[in-house]
């Protein structure tokens, strides 16, 4: 029984340490700009919660990292753009987020498509 539950415990951290990005398709209900660099300087609200499969991060909130920390400044208003582009038209985006890369705990946007449906 000892060595299931040894076993079973290292399936799950492993996935969990295995799980540094994950695509979405959603909608983004909210963007946000911030003097604070805390959060990166720019995040999009999205309409699903993307825990399980990123852990790590915070819920519904990802960075572009308008910063220019992660990405440079100009690609992260480009996503950003896009990101209130979608907002605007009420259209999907698919997204890739990793939780390698973190402002506060609000996850990295890599790339951002929007939708058209």
């Amino acid at each position: 029984m000892k060595k299931w539950i040894i076993w079973a415990t290292t399936m799950v951290v492993m996935q969990v340490a295995h799980a540094d990005t994950a695509w979405l398709t959603t909608r983004v209900l909210a963007t946000k700009v911030m003097a604070d660099p805390g959060q990166g300087g720019c995040l999009a609200k999205l309409a699903v919660n993307f825990q399980q499969q990123l852990p790590l991060c915070k819920a519904d909130w990802v960075t572009f990292s308008c910063t220019g920390k992660f990405a440079s400044k100009d690609i992260a208003y480009r996503m950003f753009d896009l990101a209130q582009m979608a907002l605007a038209l009420d259209h999907q985006v698919n997204l890739q987020i990793s939780d390698l890369r973190m402002h506060n705990g609000f996850c990295f946007a890599k790339q951002i498509i929007v939708m058209n449906e």
